[in-house]
C-alpha cells in the first residue's frame, strides 16, 4: 500500500548512546541520558520544560527526574551541585557548564567519551535540544566546569568504547609487481575470533524490535509517531539509505547509523531483515492503516521514502 509516511523528527533516542553493548538492567546514568536523548529535536524556548520547549536547565532538570533527583532550575544554582570534576576526569553523565565571562550561562550532559573527544547533549538556543562536542571552537572556549551528581555507581570505562566497527574487515589496495604493473590485492584483516555486528545490539531508541516479537498490545499503547519511529529504526539498523533529507538528517545524528555501509536497495534492505523485524513491520503497517493520518504539526510528512513492500 502505498501512503506517505510520516517521521517524527525531534524524537531521539529513549535508548541512551552508550557506545558499547547495551546492558540488562539499565543504571542511574542509563535511565537519566535514555530521558535526555528522548527530547532531541525538541526546539529551544527560554524558561521551557515540556516537549513543545526547553532550556538547557530544563533539560537537565527533567533528564535528572528519571532517577528522581530534583536538581535547582537554573544552570548557574546546578554548577553547585554534586561534585567538581576535572575535565580529563569527565565520563556519561556528567554535567558540563559554559560561561560567557565568569558566570554560568549554559549547561549540558555529558553521553559519550572516546579518550579525549566528548559529546554532550543540550538544548540550544540555535538548534533546540541537540549534541554537540566539546572540542567544537565555540564549546571549547566557552568551557567553565563540569559536575558529578551520580557518584555511587561503578563505573564501566568500557560503556565509552564504541560499538564494534561494522566497516568491511577487507582491504583492497593496489600493489605493483616487479615491472610496475598494477594488479589488485584482496588482504582478508579479519581476526581469528571476528564476527559480524549483532544488528540487535546497535544502540537506537528501540532496540526491542529487533529481538523479539512485539505484542499487538504493547505496540498498540504507543503513539504514531514512535510506532512510525520504530518501524524506519529496523530499516536504518540494516544500513537502508533514506531519500528524505529529514530522515537522513535523524538517523545521521547517530553514531551507529554513520558507521554502517549504506544502500538504497530496497530488496536488499527486506532480505536482510530477520523473522522478528519482518513480523514487527508487518504488525506496525497493520496497526497503522487502522488509524487515522496524525495531524500533529511537528510531524514531517516524508513523500520520498516508500518502502512498503514485504
Amino acid at each position: 500500500m502505498n501512503k506517505i509516511l510520516t517521521l517524527f523528527a525531534i524524537l531521539l533516542l529513549g535508548w541512551p548512546m552508550v557506545e558499547g553493548a547495551p546492558t540488562s538492567k539499565p543504571t542511574k546514568v542509563d535511565r537519566v541520558l535514555a530521558r535526555a536523548r528522548s527530547y532531541v529535536g525538541t526546539p529551544y524556548k527560554l524558561g521551557g520544560t515540556s516537549r513543545r520547549g526547553i532550556d538547557c536547565s530544563g533539560l537537565m532538570v527533567r533528564s535528572f527526574q528519571a532517577i528522581d533527583f530534583q536538581l535547582p532550575r537554573v544552570s548557574a544554582q546546578q554548577a553547585r551541585v554534586g561534585k567538581p570534576i576535572r575535565k580529563t576526569e569527565l565520563r556519561r553523565g556528567d554535567m558540563v557548564f559554559f560561561a560567557k565571562g565568569k558566570k554560568v550561562s549554559h549547561v549540558g550532559l555529558v553521553y559519550a567519551v572516546r579518550g579525549r573527544k566528548v559529546k554532550f547533549i543540550h538544548a540550544a538556543s540555535s538548534k533546540g535540544v541537540t549534541i554537540s562536542s566539546l572540542d567544537e571552537p565555540y564549546w571549547r572556549k566557552r568551557y567553565h566546569s563540569a559536575r558529578r551528581v551520580i557518584q555511587n555507581e561503578r563505573y564501566n570505562p568500557r560503556q565509552d568504547r564504541p560499538v564494534a566497527s561494522t566497516k568491511s574487515p577487507i582491504t583492497i589496495k593496489i600493489e605493483e609487481d616487479n615491472r610496475g604493473r598494477g594488479r589488485q590485492a584482496i588482504t582478508d584483516t579479519r581476526p581469528r575470533n571476528y564476527k559480524p555486528v549483532n544488528v540487535s545490539a546497535i544502540p537506537g531508541m528501540f532496540p526491542q524490535a529487533s529481538r523479539r516479537v512485539i505484542s499487538v498490545t504493547e505496540l498498540e499503547n504507543m503513539d504514531p509517531d514512535r510506532l512510525i519511529l520504530m518501524k524506519y529504526e529496523i530499516l536504518a539498523r540494516h544500513g537502508f539509505e533514506f531519500s528524505s533529507t529529514q530522515l537522513k538528517r535523524y538517523f545521521e545524528m547517530q553514531n551507529w547509523y554513520r558507521e554502517i555501509p549504506k544502500t538504497r536497495n530496497t530488496d536488499k534492505i527486506l532480505k536482510s531483515l530477520s523473522a522478528i523485524e519482518r513480523e514487527n513491520i508487518r504488525r506496525i503497517r497493520q496497526i497503522e492503516e487502522k488509524r487515522p493520518a496524525p495531524s500533529n504539526p511537528l510531524l514531517i510528512d516524508d513523500k520520498k521514502t516508500r518502502i512498503n513492500k514485504g
